[in-house]
C-alpha cells in the first residue's frame, strides 16, 4: 500500500535517495532552483490588510456605540416628554383663565423637577 503525500509536502527534499541495490554510478545531484521571496513585501501587504480590518472593526464598534447612545437618548426624550407634556397640556386647557389654582404645587413641581434632573444628569 502506497501512502499518498499531499502536494504541499512534495517540495521537502532532504537530499537522500533509496535503492534496492547499490547504484553502479554516482547519482546525479539535482538541485532545487532558488526562489527569491520578498518576505518584507508580503508582510507589508499583510500589515495593510490587517490595518484595513482593524479600521473597519473600529468603525463598526463606533456605529454600535452611536446606535446604543441614540437609543438611550430617544428613551430619555420619551421619558422627559411623558413628564413635561401633561403639564403643558393642563396649562393649555386652562389658557382662557387668568388664574390657576394649584395647591401644594411646590411638592408636585419638585417631584417632576427631580425626575427631569435624574434623566438629564443621571
Amino acid at each position: 500500500m502506497t501512502t499518498q503525500v499531499p502536494a504541499e509536502y512534495l517540495s521537502n527534499d532532504y537530499g537522500f535517495s533509496a535503492f534496492d541495490e547499490p547504484p553502479i554510478s554516482q547519482p546525479t545531484v539535482v538541485t532545487q532552483p532558488t526562489i527569491n521571496i520578498d518576505f518584507d513585501d508580503r508582510f507589508d501587504r499583510v500589515d495593510e490588510k490587517l490595518d484595513r480590518v482593524l479600521i473597519e472593526l473600529s468603525r463598526m464598534k463606533d456605529e454600535v456605540i452611536v446606535s446604543a447612545t441614540e437609543d438611550e437618548m430617544r428613551e430619555k426624550i420619551r421619558t422627559l416628554e411623558a413628564i413635561i407634556v401633561p403639564l403643558l397640556n393642563n396649562l393649555l386647557k386652562t389658557a382662557d383663565k387668568d388664574w390657576i389654582h394649584w395647591p401644594n404645587r411646590r411638592e408636585a413641581v419638585q417631584k417632576q423637577l427631580d425626575k427631569v434632573l435624574q434623566i438629564t444628569r443621571g
